[in-house]
This record gives C-alpha cells, structure tokens and sequence, in this order.
C-alpha cells in the first residue's frame, strides 16, 4: 500500500521510525504485553491521576478529548498505550532528524535505540495509565520548537507557542526538550554561517527564540491559574509546583551549579540516575568525544571571530540546558522519569559527530566513526537489558502481592464466624509488618533505582493495596472503622500478620491486625470507596 507521507520521508526518518518499534519491543515488550502494575498504576486504573492540583491542566483537557473520542473512560491498557508512546517517540526523532540534518541511517538508527530504551522511558511505562498522554506531550515538545525554527511566519511560530504551552500543560519536564532545540539549531546554523547575512539571519532569530520562550511560559502560567480558580483547587507541594515563584535567585544559582556537576558526574543510586552498570562510564566518553568534536568544529570557524565566540558561549551553556530540570525543581524532587533532557545530548553528539567529519583526517575520521559508534550501541544494550530487568522486577513484585494477598484473603475467610456480609477492620496496613521474615527481599535486584521500579513492598503500601485484592483477586471486604477497636484489649492481646490469632471476629467485625498502634488510625476518606471508579 502506498502512503503519501511514508513516500516523503527520507531513507534516514525511515530507518529510525522503524527502528523505534523495533527496539521499543526489544527494550519494553514485557511491559507492553503484560499487565503489570506499580501504586500509582494500580491506584488510577480507570482514570488519569492529578491535574489542575499538578499544573497539568492540558492533560484533563486531553483526557476529555480522549473520552469524547472513544466514548468511555481512561482505561489503563499497556499495548495500546504504549505503542502511542513508540509512534509519537518515532515522529518526534523524524522531526529532530530533519531539523538538525543528520543523514546517515546507521547513525539514526543508533540515534533512536538510546531515545527509545533510554531508562526515561521505562518510567514512563511505568506510569502506563498516562502513558500515552506523556508521549503526546514528547511530540508536542517537539514539534512546538520545530515549527519555530522552521519557519518565519507568525501564524505558524503562534502555533508553535501554543503546541509548546500545551505540552507543559500535560508534563512540565519536557522543557529541558524545548531549550535544547532552540540551544542546539543556534550552534548548528551560526557554526554553519559562512558569510554575514547568514549570520544576521541567525542574529535575527534570537528575539524570537526569546519570545517563544517567555511567551509559552507565560501562557502556561496563566493558564494555570485560570483553571485553579475555575476547579477551586490549589496547586500541591507535590515535587515543588507550588512554591516556585517563591524561591530565592541564589537557590536557583546553585540548582543551576548542581546541575553542571551532575551532568559531568551522575550519581549512582539516586532515583534520578539513568545510567545503570557501564553506562555512566560510556556517557562520560560520549561527553569527552563531544568535547572533542566541539574543539574541532571551533578550530574550523576560528577565522570567524564573532562565529567562533558564539559557537563556544552556547556550547558552554549545554549541559544547563539538558539538565535544565534541576534548575525547575529541587534535585530531592526529581525521579528518572524527569531526566528526558538527556536524550537531546545524544542528538547533540550524532549532529556534531557527522558535521566534523569533513575536518578530520581519513584516520582520525574512521576511528572517531568507530568508537562512537562502540560508545552508542554499547549504551543502548545496556539500556534494553535494564529495561527487561526492571520489568522483570516489577513482575516478581506483582507475583509476591499476589501470593501475600490470595494468603490473607484465604486466611481471612477461614476464620469461624465468617460470612460474606461481615465488615472488616484492618488495624495498621501490611507494608507496616516489615519484620515479616516470610517475604523475601532478592538482593540481586536491589541495584534497581529507577522510578518506579523501585521497593518490594510497594504494592503493598497503604493506598493501593486495597484495589490490588479488588481487581486482581476479586475481593472488596466493606471496612468499619479501625479506630473503634484500636483501643480495645482483645485488639492489644491479639499478635501481628501473619502469625496465628492475628484476624479474629470481634462484635461481629472481621478485625486484621497487621500492626502494633497505641494511638488513633488517620482518617481514611475513600474508605469503602477504593477500586472502580475511584
């Protein structure tokens, strides 16, 4: 079948599209055809999660569209959403293939292997009930500043703005996507200017860069407080969204500092870290290489003075721009799945690769050719084998909650007495029994930091545990109120899960003592409201 736009790519966008679904199944295939789920997976399996509270006001202006699309709700389904996250991630890399020009398929090709196991999108499969609105908001990140560079007509750079707002407006941590494009197209065309005009036109590009910018950000603020005050909400502590505007100018200098050390030197064992095993080494060498590409390009235009200062004044300014993320947000706030700036470096390092290549040496050119491509393909084996390994983590989690919960489901009703009618009251939550040594911790998997395969116990944590038995083991117990019977001495005689005694009928109450409480259990407002719908 002949598809006109299929006909227009050229040979390279063609070879990365395909390259995407290709390597997307190879890094994220037990993810994209299994069900498994993680807490907040589990707590929004029919809807989709914060928004207005979030500053995502775009996401449920999305997510309406969606429903008003296929008439029904959010329904969390792992091959679907995930294959929208695979073609908006394989648009998005054809865009940036044209935009900067990259023209070897090979290097495409390995251009979209680390885009697409990137450790940053595990995360977000990891979150598979958003998804694919956190691919949308990729593509629109995209094609926002594409259209921008593109183009010198206001209606279309008015497009561009909007189509950049509306991404922010679904997931804030694709900004650091937008800056690099902007960052990146600048040293590309001022290092390829090769008379005055060419110059200028870059110059003249500047200020509408600059009003891109301000302008989107604008818009999304604004946008933000319109729907706070229409929905009555107020925007959360949550990652530090509420509280950015108060934050003093040195706190933003030192995030600005932390964010240059960080790129030069990622940590291991932080839920921010994307560079598992010998990766980080690799990224380090990717960044010497680039360093060395950049002294060559330099060298090249060093006849040009103003061409040559501005190529090394941007250049300076690129690992702020990747990392641009520990500028918006405190670095204890920050998880894997807000590091996709990083994969904007990767494009970096193909376009500058390619474009020194006619300055090199033929031996220097097939060494330099060769061990960047060692470097790249290296990363993206060690990516795809993390992928697997953190869903092969999420599997053995999911198989453990299963066989814990079928256990306490079992035992509970086996107690004399039960009946189905009966309300139970669980004193404390399971993830409180952590002495129980019947629940193995494998030690191997423990390296595993990425958000958010991350804890053996977090589906057994006190928001989503009660939806885990559910929908997945087909048993909604209505609850009484714990506190009714915290105080009671029957309760303070009886032992802790899983040990024999621990569930016991009181006054007609199935009661499960998982903890020791000498105090009042919280209020828990969705109680008997927990599951479908919620």
């Amino acid at each position: 079948m002949d598809i006109p736009i299929w006909r227009k790519l050229k040979l390279q966008q063609k070879y990365a599209f395909v390259s995407t679904f290709i390597i997307g199944i190879l890094s994220h295939g037990i993810m994209l055809f299994n069900k498994l789920s993680n807490r907040d997976d589990l707590r929004y399996m029919f809807s989709g999660g914060a928004t207005f509270s979030s500053g995502r006001w775009m996401l449920f202006i999305t997510e309406k569209l969606k429903n008003l699309l296929f008439q029904d709700s959010i329904y969390n389904i792992p091959t679907f959403n995930g294959f929208v996250v695979l073609f908006c991630i394989a648009i998005s890399l054809c865009l940036l293939i044209d935009l900067f020009d990259i023209r070897s398929p090979w290097n495409c090709v390995l251009l979209s292997g680390i885009i697409t196991s990137i450790p940053v999108a595990a995360g977000m499969f990891g979150y598979m009930f958003i998804a694919q609105f956190f691919g949308i908001a990729l593509l629109l990140a995209v094609i926002g500043p594409y259209l921008i560079l593109r183009s010198e007509k206001w209606h279309i750079i008015i497009t561009g703005i909007l189509l950049m707002t509306s991404s922010v407006g679904i997931y804030q941590s694709f900004i650091p996507i937008m800056i690099c494009m902007f960052l990146f197209w600048l040293i590309m065309r001022i290092s390829q200017a090769t008379s005055k005009a060419e110059r200028i036109m870059v110059y003249k590009k500047l200020p509408v860069i600059a009003i891109s910018l301000t302008a989107f950000l604008t818009l999304y603020t604004a946008g933000t407080n319109f729907f706070i005050k229409l929905s009555g909400e107020e925007l959360s502590g949550y990652k530090g969204i509420g509280s950015a505007s108060s934050i003093p100018i040195r706190d933003y200098l030192s995030r600005a500092f932390f964010a240059y050390k960080e790129f030069f030197n990622p940590q291991p064992d932080t839920f921010y870290n994307i560079f598992p095993g010998a990766s980080s080494i690799l990224f380090r060498i990717a960044i010497i290489l680039t360093i060395v590409f950049l002294i060559a390009l330099c060298i090249s235009i060093r006849k040009n003075t103003a061409s040559l200062l501005f190529t090394i004044l941007l250049s300076l300014c690129i690992p702020l721009a990747v990392n641009f993320i520990f500028v918006m947000a405190d670095e204890t706030y920050c998880n894997a799945l807000m590091m996709y700036g990083y994969t904007m470096f990767f494009v970096f390092f193909v376009w500058i690769f390619e474009k020194t290549q006619l300055i090199f040496t033929p031996v220097i050119k097939r060494a330099a050719k060769y061990c960047s491509a060692v470097v790249l393909l290296l990363m993206i084996l060690i990516f795809i084998r993390f992928d697997n390994l953190c869903y092969m983590r999420l599997t053995i989690v999911q198989s453990q909650t299963t066989r814990f919960y079928s256990t306490l489901i079992t035992r509970m009703q086996s107690v004399p007495g039960y009946n189905a009618s009966m309300k139970v009251a669980y004193i404390g939550n399971p993830h409180a029994a952590e002495w129980d040594t019947t629940i193995p911790e494998i030690q191997e998997l423990n390296y595993i930091h990425v958000h958010p395969y991350f804890g053996f116990r977090q589906l057994q944590e006190t928001e989503p545990w009660r939806i885990f038995m559910e929908i997945w083991l087909n048993f909604k117990a209505w609850e009484e109120d714990p506190n009714k019977f915290v105080s009671r001495s029957e309760i303070k005689d009886m032992p802790c899960y899983p040990n024999d005694g621990s569930i016991q009928v009181i006054d007609g109450v199935l009661v499960v003592k998982f903890q020791e409480t000498e105090e009042e259990m919280p209020d828990n407002p969705d109680l008997n409201s927990h599951g479908k719908g919620s």
